[in-house]
């Protein structure tokens, strides 16, 4: 459902996807929601996703959030043609 989500309307894209990678990576919704209000573009997305989320979970939270996180799993190969390969293994082993 649409109404879900806390997007901006210039990347609601990205901020859909994020939405979604942080609920199945179990963050609460009041982090979920003011992660979501902070995506302004692409590049955006991806460091506010392998500078915090990423590094949060697997250091702090102790999950490996591309096997936690379906989202994540079905886009590791963007993820991989965006960013070096080595940085996306350093959160899924």
């Amino acid at each position: 459902d649409e109404e879900e989500y806390v997007v901006l309307e210039t990347f609601p894209h990205y901020s859909k996807h994020l939405h979604i990678i942080l609920e199945e990576l179990s963050f609460p919704r009041k982090v979920i929601d003011k992660k979501c209000r902070e995506i302004f573009s692409e590049v955006n997305y991806y460091s506010l996703l392998f500078f915090e989320i990423l590094p949060y979970c697997r250091n702090v939270k102790g999950v490996i959030p591309f096997k936690q996180s379906d989202k994540l799993a079905k886009n590791k190969e963007a993820f991989e043609k965006n960013l070096s390969k080595k940085f996306v293994e350093l959160f899924n082993d």
